[in-house]
């Protein structure tokens, strides 16, 4: 459809004066890590965001950090997951969350304590606005039609995907490069048209481990390390690659002696809405849970905060500027 400049200006302009209205400072929705959200001012509708990673590096935490964060916000999520099941996802929510130790929940080895740790944030996790989905062979054509069905019964205001590569196509294509190129327009196509932000983690290829130089700073991923195919960077609005220097030193300190225990770098590789940069953020392997690596103030409590959908239903009430 096409639209008169000015109609469209005039919306824009809404749009800016809502941000500076939100109680976040922007219209997207809020990851619940400052740092991050200070660099991408929250995640924007129909955008295509890639998370890539090599193994180890925590990309299902961070997915589920996310989706924590912003279901805790009362913002409704969808997470489908490839890989994992249901109940481990969940136990992987209930780690991130208690800080108990994901062995401890596999087991039921607990102390008491902690059980009644469990059994608390088991009753607050039961009222989040939170939708799992583990299928594991999906096409891209039936996950696209599921996820259209799914956000017109849940209200689902945000959808996240672990991970790329376990997509297939009922196209007959050439080779696995063509697949994953359609699977990533069919993704972007799908963040458009709900108008919705679309996460989705990638793999990286074995390029990053294969970089012998001896210096751990040319183990950091880039964007054409994202598995399979090129058009993936072309596809998404914002690319970030996680990158643990801990891991690949296998040291506490890098090589000017800084404190790395627990470092997870969050590279905002492209960003179409605004500047690269990257992120510092703690990271727990035990429990999958990615943090700010600075202390911030503690949020207001949301209890106090503009209804987040009061603030999208008051859109249009807005004044204009003209």
């Amino acid at each position: 459809m096409t639209l008169n400049f000015s109609d469209i200006l005039q919306e824009s302009l809404l749009s800016i004066q809502n941000a500076s209205k939100n109680p976040y400072g922007f219209v997207g929705l809020p990851s619940g890590l400052k740092d991050l959200d200070n660099t991408l001012c929250g995640f924007d509708n129909s955008d295509l965001i890639v998370v890539g990673a090599r193994p180890a590096m925590g990309k299902t935490g961070f997915l589920l950090t996310l989706a924590i964060n912003m279901a805790e916000r009362e913002i409704p999520v969808l997470f489908y997951s490839l890989e994992m099941s249901n109940p481990q996802i969940v136990n992987r929510m209930l780690s991130n969350i208690t800080g108990i130790e994901g062995n401890k929940l596999s087991s039921g080895r607990m102390s008491e304590e902690e059980w009644e740790n469990i059994i608390k944030v088991g009753k607050e996790m039961g009222k989040f606005p939170l939708y799992l989905t583990d299928k594991c062979d999906w096409k891209i054509e039936d996950f696209c039609k599921k996820v259209r069905e799914d956000v017109e019964e849940t209200g689902a205001k945000i959808i996240f995907i672990d991970y790329l590569q376990l997509f297939s196509t009922r196209e007959r294509l050439q080779n696995r490069y063509e697949e994953v190129a359609l699977c990533t327009r069919e993704l972007k196509l799908l963040a458009r048209e709900l108008n919705l932000p679309v996460i989705v983690a990638s793999q990286l290829n074995r390029n990053v481990e294969n970089r012998t130089t001896g210096i751990f700073r040319e183990k950091m991923p880039q964007m054409f390390d994202l598995r399979d195919s090129g058009t993936i960077c072309d596809d998404a609005n914002v690319v970030m690659l996680l990158y643990r220097p801990e891991y690949y030193t296998r040291s506490s300190e890098d090589e000017n002696g800084n404190d790395i225990r627990g470092l997870a770098e969050v590279i905002i590789a492209k960003n179409h809405m605004g500047r690269e940069d990257t992120i510092r953020l703690k990271f727990s392997p035990e429990t999958g849970k990615f943090e700010d690596w600075k202390s911030y103030e503690p949020e207001v409590p949301f209890i106090n905060r503009p209804n987040y959908e009061e603030t999208l239903d008051n859109f249009d009430s807005l004044s204009s500027p003209f």
